[in-house]
């Protein structure tokens, strides 16, 4: 089986070709296809707004591969591997949240069951380690 950095390398490629060239946005658009894979919805992504079209189902197929080269873990994936990606603080000062904290935000929000919410999720980190079926968000 391919390595996980040789799965991401061909994502990364494929948004790209695609117009895609702001790595944020590549995050946000793999943190969506992650909670595809996951089975959860209600992730309100960029995708829709996309000026060209990708090969999604290529992309998600990569990005299942990396799960399960993962152990099936999305969120472990998405924490140490694909936010990596990002080799500098972006414009604005944006950067993800650390995963220390995004793990606490989860377990807070998942404690009665109920759907979670982001409204200012950035890449999507705490929507994908919530353990509900249904999480809301909105990329800023």
């Amino acid at each position: 089986m391919e390595e996980i950095p040789g799965l991401l390398n061909p994502v990364w490629a494929v948004f790209r070709k695609g117009g895609i060239t702001d790595d944020l946005a590549i995050i946000g658009q793999v943190a969506d296809i992650l909670l595809t894979i996951q089975g959860k919805s209600g992730f309100s992504s960029q995708s829709s707004t996309l000026k060209t079209e990708i090969d999604r189902s290529r992309i998600t197929d990569l990005l299942r591969q990396a799960v399960e080269q993962n152990n099936g873990d999305a969120g472990d994936l998405f924490d140490r591997t694909i936010l990596f990606r990002l080799d500098q603080m972006l414009p604005g000062g944006r950067y993800p949240t650390p995963q220390h904290v995004v793990q606490f935000m989860a377990a807070i929000a998942d404690a009665d069951g109920r759907r979670a919410a982001d409204f200012a999720c950035g890449s999507g980190g705490l929507l994908i380690h919530s353990e509900g079926s249904q999480q809301i968000g909105a990329f800023v």
